[in-house]
């Protein structure tokens, strides 16, 4: 069969959509394997450093595991990527080349509903949903990319804590459990305090992301008590007192701060309402997650509630 130059232009953008798609996917899913590879290589290297041993060949062959779980499957996705959309390009394109016809020619001519057989009023059917379910489509992809640009990042899953005697370390974003909380926390912030017995001291690294500005800041603390149980810190703001406490028994991080000197007059400029406040370090998805979804234009929301998301 020979084909005309309108077949040949979409067969050359499937093969160029299969050719990009294909490489695009596959090279993204083998960036997210060295670097989920990487962090677990960190994680295990950081607890080794933690627990002063040497040798590292149980983080190499973490690494080296945790890489191959992701790639296991990695081509056949860049596959099924570029490959399964071209039925539907294929069918996109036909369906604009008769409304291309329709709008020559006139509708009654291209499309005699009453002298069609059943079969091309079959298909006809069939391709206008097909048009409606691509522009839904297009539109949720549209409104997941606006999701997206609102919260870009995505925070650590579990939040934990990694005591080795005489050095802890405790990772994950702060919350606040204030009934009447302020402003005072970025919701996308993720935190790791660092804990050293030998030398009395606790220090917090904190990066967290508010707008399109990232902040990043070193917190060091003074350590009230070191028991079996607990840490106790303790941090002295200008207006106001945090004190920090690490339960070595539930591996539950908390805090509680309160205002002090109301009366000088920088304090009275700051923007803080509440008088008591407490925090947890609780896991990063949950309010990663729980921001995508206040993000949501309205429309993406009845969408996903269709699929019970």
């Amino acid at each position: 069969m020979k084909l005309n130059e309108w077949q040949w232009l979409v067969l050359v953008l499937s093969v160029l959509w299969a050719v990009i798609t294909w490489n695009s996917v596959r090279n993204d899913g083998v960036l997210t394997a060295d670097h989920q590879a990487a962090w677990a290589y960190k994680v295990c290297t950081d607890s080794k450093m933690l627990a002063h041993q040497t040798d590292l060949s149980s983080c190499d062959a973490e690494k080296k595991n945790m890489q191959d779980t992701f790639l296991k499957d990695n081509d056949q996705n860049a596959a099924l990527a570029a490959l399964a959309p071209l039925p539907f390009f294929w069918l996109a394109a036909f369906i604009a080349f008769y409304v291309w016809r329709i709008l020559v020619a006139g509708c009654r001519e291209v499309l005699p509903w009453r002298t069609m057989a059943r079969f091309k009023k079959a298909v006809t059917v069939f391709s206008g949903l097909a048009v409606a379910a691509m522009a839904v489509m297009v539109a949720v992809s549209w409104m997941s990319m606006y999701v997206e640009t609102k919260v870009p990042v995505q925070l650590a899953l579990k939040a934990m804590v990694i005591n080795t005697g005489d050095a802890v370390t405790a990772e994950g974003t702060w919350i606040s459990t204030t009934i009447n909380p302020d402003d005072a926390l970025v919701p996308l912030q993720t935190s790791q305090i660092s804990c050293y017995k030998p030398e009395r001291r606790c220090t917090e690294a904190r990066a967290s992301l508010s707008n399109t500005l990232l902040i990043a800041e070193v917190v060091d603390y003074d350590l009230a008590s070191w028991t079996d149980s607990s840490i106790v810190l303790r941090r002295d703001l200008p207006c106001a007192q945090e004190v920090y406490t690490i339960d070595l028994q539930t591996n539950v991080v908390s805090a509680a701060g309160k205002r002090v000197n109301d009366d000088d007059p920088f304090c009275k400029t700051r923007s803080v309402t509440s008088h008591e406040w407490t925090y947890r370090l609780a896991d990063g998805f949950p309010q990663y997650w729980k921001m995508r979804q206040e993000a949501r234009p309205w429309a993406l929301k009845m969408f996903a509630a269709l699929f019970g998301n």
